[in-house]
């Protein structure tokens, strides 16, 4: 009975396995973070670095296709392409970001990041991460802030029969 008893409590006071809501938190902490922290170490220095270099370890599919034919479109023109700015802080300019991340709902398959930013003040910025668990892990699926409601849309439009 009391071995019955100690066994309990072990299993009682282990920590239970992440969540999804855990998981993909770790997932959108593990963008921002080296981010604000090469911030921190040289605020002058060439901040595109932070971004890993394959799209398709932060978005899906779909969404990484899109970026990278308005990158291939964007350099072959000479124009600017549809995505003239840092998506994950909705700026050109990221100086002073911080952030918060609160995971508000989450599935097994499912996910959506509330991504509260700061420029050197008040949090006063929040984007809407959409996100889908692939195989693979966690991937951004959309993108929305105030100002645009889908990036997954904007890019299916504008893209529309361009090569």
């Amino acid at each position: 009975m009391k071995q019955a008893l100690i066994a309990l409590a072990l299993i009682a006071a282990a920590p239970a396995p992440a969540g999804p809501a855990a998981s993909a938190k770790a997932f959108v902490d593990s963008l921002y973070r080296p981010w604000i922290a090469s911030l921190k170490r040289d605020s002058s220095a060439d901040r595109t670095g932070y971004m890993p270099k394959d799209d398709e370890s932060v978005y899906i599919p779909e969404l990484s296709a899109l970026l990278n034919k308005d990158q291939r479109i964007s350099n072959r023109t000479g124009d600017v392409g549809v995505i003239d700015w840092v998506i994950l802080c909705s700026c050109q300019d990221d100086g002073g970001l911080g952030y918060r991340v609160t995971i508000p709902v989450a599935t097994a398959k499912t996910a959506t990041a509330k991504v509260a930013l700061s420029f050197g003040g008040k949090y006063d910025r929040t984007l809407t991460l959409k996100l889908m668990k692939l195989p693979a892990g966690w991937r951004i699926a959309d993108v929305a802030d105030t100002d645009m409601p889908s990036l997954l849309a904007l890019l299916r439009k504008e893209l529309r029969g361009k090569k």
